[in-house]
């Protein structure tokens, strides 16, 4: 499990330890001093390969789950890439996140749409096989504040 400090701008890595959560990892995001750290997404490295990822038992056919994680930062109005190997998250890169205030992040396949709030769309990135994200496409939305996708 992963948790975003929204004053803080860091991701904690947690796991469950019998009825308890134990804390391991903590990532700096390297914010600008005016930064939130708004929201986060997943995209599985299986997208992009043969593995499967099986829906119901989150079985990845005894490969690592392991892949992309992007946080939204609002101020700076960028998007931070960290890699995520099955065991611990190191910081990759950022990109603008094609607004402002991107409030809510959500990744849908090999593409992540990002809700820039103050400026009424949103930006649709598509992620390339080693994590980067391109931008695609922007969305005309009033002031969008979280996307969930339906299919």
């Amino acid at each position: 499990m992963a948790v975003v400090d929204e004053w803080g701008c860091t991701v904690t890595v947690m796991q469950p330890d019998d009825d308890d959560f134990r804390i391991l990892q903590t990532v700096d995001l390297a914010a600008a001093p005016a930064d939130q750290a708004a929201s986060l997404a997943f995209i599985a490295e299986s997208v992009y390969s043969e593995r499967s990822v099986s829906a119901d038992t989150g079985d990845t056919n005894g490969a690592d789950y392991a892949g992309m994680v992007y946080v939204g930062l609002r101020g700076s109005d960028r998007i931070v890439s960290l890699r995520w190997d099955g065991e611990a998250l190191t910081r990759v890169d950022s990109v603008f996140s094609g607004g402002g205030r991107p409030r809510h992040l959500c990744a849908v396949g090999r593409y992540l749409v990002a809700a820039n709030e103050t400026e009424d769309h949103l930006t649709l990135f598509r992620a390339d096989e080693d994590g980067a994200l391109k931008v695609v496409d922007d969305l005309p939305i009033g002031s969008p504040t979280a996307v969930l996708p339906l299919v």
